[in-house]
């Protein structure tokens, strides 16, 4: 926690979701978060360097926090509505890829399959699709 002149500011280390270092910048009197990688707004998120899950728990701890405004690493500032359709889009990758798995296909192969349903409209939809081999 820091006192900047009696404003009380959280950092918390959330661990590895889009980055190593992933932190977020909690300031509880304005109801802000400062998301950093974690929170992609209304744009395909990448990962680099973290897990889905890790992911999910950085974002039900944002969920948690309930703050009023979100400035997320990417796309524009916006409210708890952003944290959710993130949690809601990692889930449907998640629960889309092993099924894709399950039936044998590898990650390319998957990636080609899965709908992009309700995020198309998001910024940077095939992010990491449009590989050639």
């Amino acid at each position: 926690m820091l006192d900047l002149e009696g404003l009380e500011v959280r950092l918390i280390h959330v661990g590895q979701c889009h980055r190593i270092g992933d932190t977020i910048v909690y300031v509880p009197a304005e109801g802000v978060v400062f998301a950093g990688g974690v929170i992609f707004s209304k744009c395909t998120p990448m990962g680099c360097c973290g897990s889905c899950s890790k992911w999910l728990q950085a974002l039900d701890l944002t969920l948690w926090l309930d703050p009023e405004v979100i400035v997320p690493g990417h796309g524009p500032v916006c409210g708890i509505e952003s944290a959710m359709d993130m949690k809601a889009y990692l889930e449907y990758v998640r629960d889309e890829s092993r099924r894709c798995f399950d039936q044998g296909l590898n990650a390319l192969e998957a990636a080609k399959r899965i709908e992009f349903g309700p995020y198309r409209e998001w910024r940077s939809p095939t992010r990491g699709i449009e590989v050639e081999f």
